[in-house]
């Protein structure tokens, strides 16, 4: 896994039991999609730990808001992260 230079990459490249910020949710997710994660609590600034893994790494469990969420790799390829300074 490459970490983009400036620090942000995508969720699904989060390490298991690491801890990442939110940074924003990419255009490519819209609709329906784009709102149920708004309605998790995927919204920028929010902080997210990975929790489990799947055997086959899809799906996996994050912790969001203090609630463990199942989302699949298509999912969190496309909400940005990075890891927060403090």
């Amino acid at each position: 896994m490459a970490r983009h230079v400036s620090g942000v990459f995508p969720l699904c490249d989060l390490r298991g039991g690491e801890e990442a910020e939110i940074v924003r949710i990419g255009t490519s997710c819209e609709g329906l999609s784009r709102m149920r994660l708004l309605e998790l609590g995927v919204t920028p600034g929010t902080r997210v730990r990975r929790e489990l893994s799947n055997l086959f790494g899809d799906p996996a469990a994050y912790r969001i808001r203090s609630t463990l969420i199942a989302l699949r790799r298509e999912q969190t390829s496309d909400i940005w992260v990075q890891i927060p300074t403090s």
